[in-house]
């Protein structure tokens, strides 16, 4: 039931150990949209005013973090680029530091269902931004939590969908990318066809997944229990099956 994330490199990047440490600015948002290259400008409409003035509709989120482990730290642009009937997304830059400028490193891009104005009573974007440091790590993950609804059309549903992003060797990458909360109903009784709850659980010694899902033909709840490891760019579950659930 799970859509997957799509994150979009900016080419040519210098290795994390040829930065130069030149100090950058403090991030804001005209100044770190105007450093998007046109590869990366997925959500282009987004920009107005009276010729290009680099302003945001609606308000932009900025953040620092510590992605990758190493000064100086990163800078994220958050943006929900999302209209009534049409093809929309929530968008995440992620930019770091080179030569005393903001570089783009590349885009996270969350789908939103066309048909999300409707029905149900809740309106898609990003629902959560914020820094998160699990026990034992070395750096910041980028915790990103976005709504996606379709209201307009059957199956209806509403999905809360949870990604973890760092950088490693100079570019973002997804650690974890799983839906937090997902409900699916259908026909004219708005029947439950598909639910699933899922709780994370960072902290040491060992991370885990506890997954609990319903399956409504026929009715069944099912419940399991994974441990997570972090490999490399993402996490790992010892029990795969589990995790796509």
């Amino acid at each position: 039931m799970r859509a997957r994330v799509e994150i979009v490199f900016a080419a040519l990047l210098a290795p994390a150990a040829a930065r130069a440490q030149a100090v950058c600015a403090a991030p804001e948002a005209s100044a770190l949209w105007a450093r998007i290259p046109d590869d990366l400008r997925e959500g282009a409409w987004i920009a107005r005013g009276d010729g290009d003035d680099g302003r945001l509709d609606p308000a932009p989120r900025v953040l620092t973090a510590e992605l990758d482990g190493a000064a100086p730290r990163e800078a994220v642009l958050a943006v929900d680029a999302i209209r009534r009937g049409a093809e929309s997304r929530s968008l995440v830059w992620t930019f770091g530091c080179r030569d005393g400028a903001w570089r783009a490193l590349g885009v996270l891009s969350l789908g939103v269902d066309a048909a999300w104005d409707g029905t149900l009573d809740a309106r898609p974007g990003l629902a959560a931004l914020r820094v998160e440091r699990a026990p034992g790590m070395d750096h910041d993950f980028l915790r990103v939590e976005h709504l996606d609804v379709r209201g307009g059309a059957d199956p209806r549903f509403e999905r809360r969908r949870l990604v973890l992003i760092h950088v490693r060797d100079g570019l973002p990458f997804a650690a974890l990318d799983l839906a937090l909360r997902e409900h699916v109903l259908a026909g004219p009784a708005r029947a439950t066809v598909y639910e699933a709850t899922r709780a994370l659980d960072l902290r040491a010694p060992r991370a885990t997944l506890r997954v609990r899902t319903f399956s409504g033909s026929p009715p069944r709840w099912r419940a399991c229990r994974t441990a997570l490891r972090l490999e490399g760019r993402s996490y790992r579950a010892a029990d795969p099956a589990c995790f796509e659930r």
